[in-house]
């Protein structure tokens, strides 16, 4: 399957925490750093994954986004 890492970080607008945790939690992205109202994220995921997360976070906050492009492994 398709995979693909992306780093996203998120200035939240005011009172958006709970929502921010619950959508962190859902799509199982990693906290690398938060300070004060900015927090960064990992995704590992396939692209349509990762886009419906950035869509999300859109709704909680501005966000800056860094993608890596498909990444293949082959399995032997």
């Amino acid at each position: 399957s398709e995979r693909e890492l992306a780093l996203v970080k998120v200035t939240l607008k005011s009172n958006k925490i709970n929502l921010l945790k619950k959508t962190t939690k859902k799509y199982k992205a990693k906290l690398i750093f938060n300070n004060s109202k900015k927090y960064a994220f990992e995704i590992t995921n396939s692209p349509d994954i990762i886009n419906s997360f950035i869509f999300e976070l859109n709704k909680i906050g501005t966000i800056d986004v860094s993608r890596t492009g498909l990444i293949a492994i082959l399995k032997n």
